[in-house]
């Protein structure tokens, strides 16, 4: 739970689709390298170093996590120390059952859950029975499942950039449950290999595809609640999966109840995509609902390498406000919390700064914007701005504002300008601000 919260705040919208399928890759690389690891520790010393080379992996992991940082977005999820874990996840618990798209979605990735639990059991049933490969044959259906979920990682970015996930998503589901049902007539080791290596791409476009709208749908101070019932339904899925499979391949037998994996699940997703297709016109709907703000962005030199993704995060976020002439929108001294943007009418610019009088500046007509100053160098307002005629504008907080510059950091003549701008009024003062990209050179 706590690495899908940290996710969104670490790679930003532009990234979350790569950093998720990145995340899974090194899982699905850690289920084929790291038997070949142990075994060789094996062969090269005792148990006793295994265990002793295991924890330091851990000890390693602690060190990396602490050396992280991210632009913080606290949140009490204690409630003033009134919820504990329980309340926590119920809450949790109440965000998903609330929203329809969210239920979905984590349903889906249940789902997948499931289908993997059932695999650890009848994995050795193929092998042995199916396959004639014997107990060996199980790490290696195991290990196939691994390298399709690294392959897959290399297009799932695409994938992610289709305007209608519901399809993609519900075709991922029987990606990864057919060739189950495609096992019943290979008995080629290769083959059953090949299978697999087929069904993980399948398991990852569902889980990371899923993840990462979720990601997007919940609220940020949700969002470690939700993974936590999140993870704990997969968990659950997981056995649950084991339990029925072993139970059904003793009532059933293996045929009849790779079938059923096989062809039942993709169904049951298949009865499930009427609410995806109704998720995915809300989102074309909502996309429509922004595109002129998006458009009014991409023509701002601030925002010039924003990619589309943090151009819509941010039309998102903006309000729309209305300004009567005469209004004092910022005024100089105040605390900086908002950015703005000129819809239309003309404002005034003006300031005292380090002088004894106050001094026009400029005029600012559509198409400008101004507030940036205070937010990027976390100083009060520099000057004042007055509506000279009737004005609409769209704001955008200082966090939103600030989070949209950390995933795409302001452009070199961007920042001179602004520069130029704060030396008008303060000459004295040495600017600060540090684009995201430099300071973690």
């Amino acid at each position: 739970p706590a690495v899908a919260a940290m996710i969104p705040q670490l790679a930003g919208e532009d990234g979350l689709t790569a950093a998720n399928a990145l995340n899974s890759t090194i899982d699905n690389l850690v289920v084929v390298v790291g038997p070949g690891v142990g075994a060789l520790l094996l062969i090269l010393g005792s148990p006793t170093l295994v265990f002793v080379v295991n924890a330091a992996t851990f000890g390693a992991s602690a060190l990396l996590v602490h050396s992280l940082r991210a632009r913080s977005r606290p949140s009490d999820v204690s409630e003033a120390g009134r919820a504990g874990p329980f309340l926590q996840m119920w809450r949790g618990l109440q965000a998903i059952s609330g929203s329809r798209s969210v239920l979905v979605l984590v349903s889906f990735s249940v789902l997948a859950s499931f289908v993997y639990g059932t695999d650890t059991v009848l994995f050795v049933y193929v092998s042995k029975l199916q396959l004639g490969t014997g107990a060996t044959g199980y790490g290696y259906l195991l290990a196939a499942l691994g390298v399709g979920g690294i392959l897959a990682a290399l297009v799932v970015n695409q994938l992610a950039a289709m305007p209608r996930l519901g399809a993609v998503i519900t075709l991922g589901m029987a990606v990864y449950c057919v060739p189950t049902f495609v096992l019943i007539f290979v008995h080629s080791p290769e083959l059953g290999f090949l299978l697999e290596v087929i069904r993980g791409g399948g398991t990852l476009v569902v889980d990371v595809l899923a993840i990462t709208a979720l990601q997007r749908s919940v609220a940020s101070e949700m969002v470690a609640r939700v993974f936590g019932v999140f993870f704990a339904l997969v968990l659950g899925a997981i056995s649950l999966g084991s339990i029925l499979a072993a139970l059904l391949e003793s009532t059933l037998s293996l045929h009849p109840t790779l079938a059923l994996m096989g062809l039942g699940v993709p169904a049951l997703a298949a009865l499930a995509y009427p609410w995806l297709h109704r998720m995915d016109d809300a989102a074309v709907l909502g996309l429509a609902a922004i595109r002129a703000k998006v458009e009014l962005l991409g023509t701002l030199g601030i925002f010039a390498t924003g990619s589309r993704p943090v151009l819509e995060q941010l039309a998102r976020a903006c309000s729309e406000e209305t300004s009567p002439a005469g209004t004092v929108i910022i005024r100089e001294g105040d605390p900086a919390d908002s950015f703005y943007i000129l819809r239309s009418g003309q404002v005034d610019v003006s300031a005292l700064g380090e002088g004894a009088q106050p001094k026009h500046l400029r005029v600012m007509a559509a198409g400008s914007y101004f507030g940036e100053i205070g937010l990027l160098e976390q100083i009060p307002r520099t000057a004042t701005v007055t509506a000279i005629q009737d004005c609409q504008l769209y704001r955008i907080s200082g966090e939103n504002f600030m989070n949209a510059l950390t995933a795409a950091p302001a452009s070199q003549p961007f920042l001179d300008g602004t520069r130029a701008r704060l030396t008008l009024t303060h000459p004295s003062y040495r600017t600060s601000y540090v684009p995201a990209q430099e300071a973690g050179a």
